[in-house]
């Protein structure tokens, strides 16, 4: 779920913590790591500092898939990203 304000902010909605923002900033999906061993999961990013070039990893609802995403700009009014699955 997109929430939105100034900038876009990501949140699952489910309640539940599916959301892993990497640290520092890609230039692509192909630079976002798919390594998520170390994720501190959660289920709110805050968009209000900007998250374009940022890599956040998504698992999915029953944590058996895991998905990468490139956020390329979560500017109002719209949030662009890419993805693609991991596992």
């Amino acid at each position: 779920m997109a929430l939105s304000g100034a900038m876009v902010d990501l949140s699952n909605g489910a309640g539940s913590s599916q959301l892993c923002l990497l640290s520092g900033t890609f230039t692509s999906l192909a630079a976002v790591p798919s390594s998520y061993a170390s994720c501190a999961w959660t289920t709110y990013i805050e968009g209000g500092g900007g998250l374009a070039n940022q890599g956040v990893i998504v698992r999915g609802s029953t944590g058996t898939h895991h998905y990468r995403m490139w956020i390329a700009s979560n500017t109002l009014p719209d949030l662009a990203f890419s993805f693609a699955q991991i596992d």
